[in-house]
């Protein structure tokens, strides 16, 4: 499992990142979540730089701790905007978005802890 992740860490992060630029930009703003929409696409908008990102490292062989390092700051700091604009809307929030960006701040926070361990191991 260990070499898989080292081989296909940017793989995992561009498509989970990818898919959460499809739900922020497409599905969640289908329903009333308590959100405005425009922070919904704002949130969409870096998720899929975040994927362009990852998916290029991942596609050019970019396999250096820096590259590595890079998007756990970026997705860390995706975590810190994220919990702050739920917090600031969590009375107004529905049940859907709530359970959403719930498992979705628990999943980046995995997966930038896997990218630091990764990170330490293969050096910058």
């Amino acid at each position: 499992m260990k070499s898989f992740l080292r081989r296909n860490i940017f793989l995992v992060d561009g498509l989970g990142a990818s898919l959460s630029a499809l739900f922020l930009g497409l599905v969640l703003p289908r329903f009333e979540v308590g959100i405005p929409n425009t922070i919904l696409i704002a949130l969409s908008l870096a998720a899929l730089a975040f994927g362009v990102y990852s998916l290029s490292c991942f596609f050019l062989k970019k396999r250096g701790g820096t590259w590595l390092s890079a998007i756990m700051v970026a997705n860390l700091l995706y975590c810190v905007v994220t919990a702050t604009i739920v917090g600031y809307f969590y009375s107004h929030l529905s049940l859907l978005a709530t359970a959403y960006f719930f498992g979705e701040i628990m999943v980046i926070l995995l997966l930038a802890h896997l990218e630091f361990r990764l990170s330490r191991q293969i050096g910058r």
